[in-house]
């Protein structure tokens, strides 16, 4: 009788199945994304037909954006580094979340100073700095504050995002890049654990500092000596 012992995959294997996986999800959402685009056309002469197909491709599309996301994550990022605007970066990342702002009514401020272009992959980093204004979007209290800042010392370029509202504790702190969290995050895509990989990829360091009775600032430092390809 022939033994069938299944030998644990390696790390190539692994990643071959992820992308397979992943593969197969979403073929079947790009199917039912075309179907509610072709029933949004020829049927929603109703407010509620018109709404219920606007949720299920919302919903589609943020599934999407998990899974790959959640490829990403699991193995290496393909960065294009170029020239990026950090600035320009950051105030897209505020008009790009204007809708969750204004339905918590945040007052969002910015104070953008000069900061040097820097080598940064324009899309990922572009998702990090939106998943900032997001995470804290979700954290800060209705009718809260949040501000965005950037300015240079010495040969970094430091960029702030200070919200009101409840603290973090430590351990929470610690929970925010856990991929667990991500996933049961209300947070589109893979959340504050991509974040943190795309800051890490581009040799940023990201600082966050949490009291009691005070605003809580995320720092991310960008190091403008370092290579970026490295």
């Amino acid at each position: 009788m022939a033994d069938h012992t299944f030998n644990p995959l390696d790390k190539d294997q692994y990643q071959d199945l992820i992308h397979a996986f992943a593969h197969a999800i979403r073929n079947p959402l790009t199917g039912v994304s075309m179907n509610v685009q072709y029933l949004q056309m020829v049927y929603s002469q109703h407010q509620a037909q018109s709404e219920i197909y606007a949720d299920i491709m919302e919903s589609v599309a943020r599934l999407d954006q998990m899974i790959r996301e959640f490829v990403e994550f699991t193995g290496s990022l393909k960065l294009k580094f170029e020239p990026v605007d950090l600035n320009t970066l950051l105030s897209r990342a505020v008009a790009d979340h204007d809708a969750l702002l204004q339905s918590r009514r945040l007052k969002v401020t910015t104070h953008l100073n000069g900061v040097p272009e820097v080598e940064a992959d324009l899309n990922h980093f572009s998702r990090a700095m939106t998943g900032l204004v997001e995470h804290c979007a979700h954290c800060a209290e209705e009718g809260g504050r949040l501000s965005v800042t950037s300015h240079l010392v010495d040969q970094t370029a430091i960029l702030e995002f200070i919200r009101s509202g409840q603290p973090l504790t430590p351990a929470r702190v610690e929970q925010l890049f856990d991929p667990l969290t991500a996933l049961q995050s209300s947070e589109s895509g893979f959340g504050m654990a991509f974040v943190h990989k795309i800051l890490t990829a581009h040799h940023c360091r990201l600082e966050i500092d949490s009291r009691s009775g005070e605003d809580t600032r995320y720092k991310v430092l960008f190091p403008l000596g370092i290579n970026a390809a490295m």
